[in-house]
């Protein structure tokens, strides 16, 4: 499933108009219906304001799948300090990751930062 099925088929369920979400993130309706037929895609900045509107998370509407686990939690690990793993360890896994696992790490960061504010 595509992003842009996964945020049509969010829509639908939700019972949310192309208008209504193209209005409450300040975009055109001609802009989200471009997303629709995947002449375009939402950008990162519009994700975050996509999933506050329709209450998801930015992960569900870029998962593929159309089950999601919302299960991120630490299993087993003890956490003594903020840090479970240095600066190294983050940026290499970081550098292996797909291009679409690299746009959802810098989604999450995004949505981390607003939160901050």
């Amino acid at each position: 499933m595509t992003i842009s099925q996964k945020l049509f088929m969010i829509l639908e369920k939700k019972h949310i108009s192309q208008k209504n979400l193209a209005d409450s993130i300040g975009v055109p309706a001609s802009t989200v219906s471009a997303w629709k037929n995947n002449n375009s895609s939402p950008p990162i900045e519009k994700l975050i304001d996509i999933s506050k509107v329709l209450d998801v998370p930015v992960d569900y509407i870029l998962d593929e799948s159309e089950d999601f686990s919302t299960d991120i939690s630490v299993l087993g690990h003890q956490v003594e300090s903020q840090n479970i793993f240095g600066n190294d360890q983050i940026l290499e896994a970081y550098q292996n990751l797909s291009l679409k696992q690299k746009l959802r790490v810098q989604v999450y960061i995004m949505e981390l930062a607003e939160e901050e504010k």
